[in-house]
């Protein structure tokens, strides 16, 4: 049961990080005055990579997870 917190914090915290990336990027592309301009920031396709894995291992958690 520990290893289940485990894997289910480690994910939270990547779907977090990848929250705060989209947000900083989409903070700059405002403070540039275009929003299109965050899918050009670095950070925003680190975030959006972290996110989709977060969501994708929540759906598998909850899948798997009620097989017992």
């Amino acid at each position: 049961m520990k290893a289940q917190h485990a894997l289910v914090a480690v994910v939270l915290f990547a779907g977090l990080i990848g929250l705060a990336f989209v947000g900083l990027a989409a903070g700059h592309g405002l403070q540039l005055g275009d929003p299109w301009a965050m899918a050009q920031h670095p950070l925003f396709s680190s975030g959006a990579a972290s996110l989709t894995s977060a969501v994708v291992c929540v759906l598998l958690l909850l899948r798997f997870g009620r097989r017992h």
